[in-house]
């Protein structure tokens, strides 16, 4: 990229001779410039028309570089800021580094080969308890429904208010 870049420059400075060759009449024709401020009068001396080309270009430059300056510091304070998350990730990771190293040093438990799990206890209930004992339905239920189908009773929270104002 380097080399390409560099022969365009050689390629616009042969341009800009070939022009100014050829031009020569115009470039080296001298003219004066003139400022009235109606209270100033101003004239300069007479300077070849190359000079005064020559320093609009150099001005124009100086102007873009100034408006420049400003995006260019505040890019360096971002790659500042980035920089310094980098370093700081970076020694994140060779600190981590470091850690699986350490793991992988570590001597590695073998696992065993079986598992012993002794058989459960079979638990027998006490001879007191009767085990096809029915269970007992909520009151206020038909015989045929199940206690799942209940509907849970309404309080009313007046009541239960009253009852803890009155204690």
């Amino acid at each position: 990229m380097g080399k390409f870049r560099t022969g365009i420059w050689i390629v616009i400075l042969v341009l800009l001779m070939v022009l100014f060759f050829q031009n020569q009449s115009m470039f080296l024709s001298s003219r004066s410039l003139k400022l009235n401020l109606y209270f100033v009068k101003y004239q300069t001396p007479e300077l070849a028309d190359g000079l005064y080309y020559l320093a609009t270009l150099i001005i124009g430059l100086l102007i873009s570089f100034l408006f420049g300056l400003g995006d260019r510091f505040k890019a360096r304070k971002a790659i500042k800021g980035l920089s310094a998350t980098l370093d700081s990730h970076r020694q994140e990771v060779t600190t981590l580094k470091k850690e699986i190293d350490e793991l992988k040093r570590m001597p590695q438990p073998e696992p065993p080969s079986v598992i012993a799990v002794p058989p459960s206890p079979v638990v027998t209930p006490p001879a007191d308890i009767e085990i096809d004992q029915p269970v007992d339905k909520p009151s206020g239920l038909p015989e045929d429904a199940s206690p799942e189908q209940a509907e849970p009773e309404e309080t009313d929270e007046t009541d239960n208010k009253d009852d803890t104002e009155a204690k």
